[in-house]
């Protein structure tokens, strides 16, 4: 309580004569007219304790020793004592791994890592096998763990240093007759650049880049048609300026021009891909068709798929099939990066029988143009004929029979 508000307080509990009797009147339990003074200057004391504020101020001191790493030569194994320096880890069984600390203690490592410790100029250290153990007061780097890959670690009175290759990564102080590394956090990794806008100053005199801006980054002869046309009479056509948004926004990639050697003999190479699924499904529950179509003779097979997985089946039907007519083995399969392609049963096999996968360049389907072309012509073939026949999309087994006879006949797809 203030010495102010004390002080009303005081002056309140005085009571002051009336003209209905004296002060002792009031003592001894007589009646005034109004309120009764005591009464009031109780209120009033109340009221001056309510406006007392209590003011909490709540500090906490702690010091964060997860940071410091100890290079130690009497270590063991390598030991952190958190996760968030870890790059990747696997969770151990409870007594797994157990190892005995200074005071006779024995305590449970409950996580095996790999930890990335970052120092400047963009050195790190790489450190594998690290053991977590939670509760645990020092990160331990094991010396003898950096010397099997091929790290040095130089010590003196003073200082430690760990380098590789004769260049130094790293190096550490003597504190408390214990060498610290203190490697960078991660909040001190993540630098986040100022956005560089592309949004130039405009000079008020150079009204036609403005006008450039204006109507959506439309060219300089579309400006004079404008001009010319009257709905911009008043502009006086300059020079347009080097437009960076322009160039970013209107950039378009380049015809694919270039054309593969064509086989020489049949089964020399193999084109495939896989079509779906469709959004009609067939009675047969069929959602997917793969193809197989061969560079030299252009002919190929198709095979109806309730599922992506069935391709290595159909390939080993597809393979069975035409190796056996015609006297020859498939040399190379090319194939874009499906994960049925990349299957390692699928892969097994096809190095078990000496074909060669050929895969695409990410996001390059013109790589593998004969395949992508034979699925645009089987669709165009499969509508039209649906067209022509005005059934519903609800036969989609019909369409499917159809492709099916593409496979039987192996007919040429394209030239």
């Amino acid at each position: 309580m203030t010495k102010d508000n004390k002080d009303k307080i005081d002056e309140a509990t005085v009571a002051e004569p009336s003209s209905s009797g004296s002060k002792n009147r009031k003592r001894s339990g007589g009646k005034a007219k109004g309120k009764p003074k005591h009464k009031k200057a109780q209120s009033k004391k109340k009221k001056a304790k309510s406006k007392c504020d209590l003011l909490v101020l709540e500090s906490c001191l702690m010091e964060d020793d997860s940071l410091p790493w100890i290079v130690d030569s009497g270590a063991t194994n390598h030991v952190g004592s958190s996760l968030q320096w870890t790059d990747s880890w696997t969770q151990l069984e409870e007594g797994a791994f157990s190892m005995r600390v200074g005071s006779g203690d024995v305590v449970s490592a409950r996580a095996l890592g790999l930890i990335r410790l970052h120092f400047s100029n963009n050195n790190f250290i790489l450190l594998d096998n690290v053991f977590f153990i939670p509760g645990f007061t020092r990160n331990l780097i094991f010396v003898f763990k950096l010397l099997e890959q091929l790290y040095s670690v130089t010590f003196d009175n003073k200082s430690v240093i760990i380098a590789k290759n004769g260049l130094n990564i790293c190096s550490g102080i003597n504190e408390n007759n214990l060498y610290v590394l203190r490697p960078l956090m991660h909040t001190t990794l993540l630098k986040v650049e100022k956005p560089k806008t592309k949004r130039h100053k405009i000079s008020p005199e150079n009204e036609t880049y403005l006008w450039h801006l204006r109507l959506g980054h439309i060219n300089l002869d579309r400006i004079n048609k404008l001009v010319k046309s009257g709905s911009l009479n008043e502009l006086k056509v300059g020079t347009l300026l080097v437009c960076e948004s322009c160039l970013e926004g209107k950039m378009t990639k380049r015809p694919f021009t270039g054309k593969g050697l064509r086989a020489k003999e049949p089964l020399e190479l193999i084109h495939s891909d896989i079509c779906g699924p469709m959004n009609v499904k067939a009675r047969g529950g069929y959602e997917y068709y793969v193809t197989f179509i061969d560079d030299y003779s252009r002919y190929g097979y198709v095979y109806l798929m309730q599922r992506k997985s069935e391709t290595f089946e159909k390939f080993k039907e597809f393979r069975a099939e035409v190796e056996n007519q015609l006297g020859k083995t498939i040399k190379s399969l090319r194939s874009d990066r499906g994960g049925e392609y990349l299957d390692q049963e699928f892969e097994d096999f096809m190095v078990e029988y000496g074909i060669v996968s050929q895969l695409t360049a990410p996001g390059t389907p013109q790589q593998n143009g004969v395949a992508e072309r034979g699925n645009r012509t089987l669709m165009e073939m499969v509508r039209s004929m649906i067209s022509f026949s005005s059934l519903p999309n609800s036969f989609g087994d019909m369409r499917y029979k159809q492709r099916h006879t593409f496979e039987c006949s192996a007919i040429q797809i394209c030239s």
